[in-house]
């Protein structure tokens, strides 16, 4: 139902009733603002990073098929969106010489007990998970971004999904299949 609802709604806007758009974003304005503060920390990037989503998704309605459901479309959007600009923040401090910085935790000293060899099939293989990932459907890739790339535990992804927590667990379980399968086609 919920799905219809945001269709609807959805398709209203897109034929003019902008006005319409205030629902949506009171809708899922907690959802995207916890994404928001989980990324970047603290309240005023957390809010700043809503409205840019909410901007983004208002003028990409038109590419929302109604598919999936809007709430997942929205997320993928917003999770992109944080990715990216976590990212981009990442680099600036590393560009700046700043010691502290977002992401600066993954620059611990490589282990020099590791052959060459080992840290190359480790990467390729890395890479490889990295791209199948991107080819997992739009909720698989969310979740499995979500958990495993980003640190979100199986609640938070429950809260901010808006799912049952078994839900979760079974695209989590559906996802790790999915790049089990594409893994071992490679061979």
């Amino acid at each position: 139902m919920e799905r219809q609802d945001d269709n609807i709604l959805v398709q209203r806007i897109i034929k003019g009733e902008t006005d319409t758009y205030r629902t949506i974003v009171e809708k899922y304005q907690k959802t995207i603002f916890y994404l928001g503060l989980k990324f970047f920390h603290n309240h005023a990037d957390a809010e700043d990073f809503a409205q840019e989503v909410f901007l983004k998704a208002f003028e990409n309605l038109k590419s929302f098929g109604g598919k999936v459901p809007f709430k997942g479309w929205l997320y993928k959007l917003a999770f992109n969106l944080a990715v990216n600009q976590y990212h981009l923040d990442k680099k600036r401090f590393l560009l700046s010489g700043e010691l502290k910085g977002p992401g600066t935790e993954e620059n611990l000293l490589i282990d020099q007990s590791e052959s060459i060899e080992n840290r190359i099939i480790r990467n390729e293989t890395r890479d490889e998970i990295n791209k199948i990932c991107k080819e997992l459907p739009g909720v698989y890739n969310v979740v499995v971004k979500m958990h495993f790339f980003d640190g979100f535990k199986l609640k938070e992804i429950k809260e901010i999904l808006d799912v049952p927590l078994n839900t979760v667990k079974s695209y989590i379980s559906r996802a790790k299949n999915l790049i089990k399968k594409k893994l071992l086609a490679l061979k």
